[in-house]
Formats: C-alpha cells, sequence, structure tokens
C-alpha cells in the first residue's frame, strides 16, 4: 500500500513536471 502510494505520487509529479515542460517547450 505504502509502496503503490510512493509510486503513484511519483507518477504525478513526473506528469506535472512533463506538463510543464510541454508547456514551456510549447509557448
Amino acid at each position: 500500500m505504502r509502496v503503490r502510494d510512493a509510486v503513484a505520487g511519483d507518477a504525478e509529479g513526473i506528469a506535472r513536471i512533463y506538463n510543464d515542460a510541454v508547456l514551456t517547450t510549447t509557448a
């Protein structure tokens, strides 16, 4: 459970960074 939450949190953080990078590159 704890590991699964950590992985989900990491995925959310990575997605957030990826989205920021895409927005920055597009803009």
